[in-house]
């Protein structure tokens, strides 16, 4: 692997956690303690999934160390853009990543369990940089208190924002008026309330973010056009939902 061409290491998928086999396991045994060139100075986008579940909800036992996991991850010192998805806390994700600093990050996990614990704070290193932040916390409600993303605030950079949770939009854009994109998705949104909604607020379906990010069209890309065009008049006011009425 290690002799193959760098330059088709630009995107690194690590998969779930549960086997060691297959490529996952080659990157694990063939990274050593010395960044790769294919890794520090090519790789740019990152998805790790610490677990997957399965119909009955359980979770196979991860075999992959923390150290293990560290060896591979410390290598990537050239990330722009991370997606995490899984248990933030075991193995200790954000503390194996703390050394990236991405411009664009995607969260899906339990987030309300994970940042009420001490190991998570969006005042870490890794979130200084982040500009376009995606949010899909597996377990929220719509009783889940504000104070669990009042954090948000301490990011400095942040212009774009995607949740699920359309009634907490007007605090956070009341909370961070540097906002210029706030996405929505999933099926809490009533669109009947969309004359009530900020400029600003885009509509998108949740299969979207994974095709577009998967083929390199970028859902930012596509909200940021999509506000544009609105802003020309191209798309009605009344019109919130990716892709155009």
């Amino acid at each position: 692997m290690c002799g193959l061409n760098p330059l088709l290491y630009t995107t690194l998928h690590i998969s779930a956690l549960e086997t060691k086999g297959g490529s996952d396991a080659a990157l694990f045994t063939r990274s050593g303690p010395q960044p790769p060139d294919f890794f520090s100075k090519t790789t740019r986008r990152l998805t790790l999934t610490t677990f997957s579940m399965n119909i009955w909800g359980t979770r196979a036992q991860n075999p992959w160390s923390t150290s293990e996991l560290e060896r591979m991850l410390c290598v990537c010192t050239g990330i722009t853009e991370l997606s995490l998805t899984g248990d933030f806390l075991n193995p200790p994700v954000f503390r194996l990543v703390g050394h990236m600093r991405p411009t664009h990050l995607d969260l899906m996990g339990n987030l309300v369990r994970s940042f009420s614990s001490p190991y998570a704070d969006f005042a870490l290193p890794l979130f200084q940089r982040v500009s376009h932040l995606y949010l899909c916390d597996i377990d929220d409600e719509l009783t889940s208190p504000w104070h669990h993303w009042a954090g948000l605030s301490r990011l400095p950079v942040l212009t774009h924002l995607a949740i699920a949770r359309g009634d907490l939009v007007p605090t956070i854009l009341a909370t961070l008026p540097r906002l210029r994109v706030i996405v929505l998705y999933g099926e809490k949104l009533d669109p009947e309330e969309a004359h009530s909604w900020d400029q600003r607020v885009v509509v998108a379906e949740i299969n979207s973010f994974w095709e577009d990010w998967h083929e390199g069209i970028g859902l930012w890309i596509r909200a940021d056009a999509f506000l544009d065009r609105k802003q020309r008049g191209e798309v009605p006011e009344s019109c919130y939902q990716l892709p155009a009425c």
